[in-house]
């Protein structure tokens, strides 16, 4: 009895985790395109994605890669969407390129 409590729980939680759409980040990586075009400087970069929530690391230079992630917000779901960032800047601290993914992750 237990033991079909547990697959009967198992399959609930596999069920509402692959049942749950995928956030759509369109939104966000338009707003992205729109404030960041190539040849930002790295202080406005920063600037722009500390005032949309994005978690990142430090600028640390010239030629440095900038990491940032931003979670969605919350819900129900048990399977969360994270849009991953990464910014190459070139020698004169200017953006460079921008390169998108998305990875998804349990709460």
């Amino acid at each position: 009895m237990c033991t079909v409590r547990l697959y009967i729980t198992m399959a609930s939680a596999a069920l509402l985790a692959c049942g749950a759409r995928s956030y759509d980040w369109a939104p966000t990586r338009t707003t992205i395109d729109s404030l960041l075009p190539p040849g930002t400087l790295a202080p406005r970069v920063v600037t722009v994605l500390d005032s949309l929530a994005f978690i990142h690391n430090a600028f640390s230079g010239p030629s440095s890669v900038l990491r940032a992630r931003k979670r969605e917000p919350p819900s129900p779901a048990l399977v969360y969407s994270t849009l991953l960032l990464t910014i190459r800047f070139d020698s004169a601290e200017r953006l460079q390129q921008r390169t998108w993914s998305q990875a998804f992750t349990g709460p």
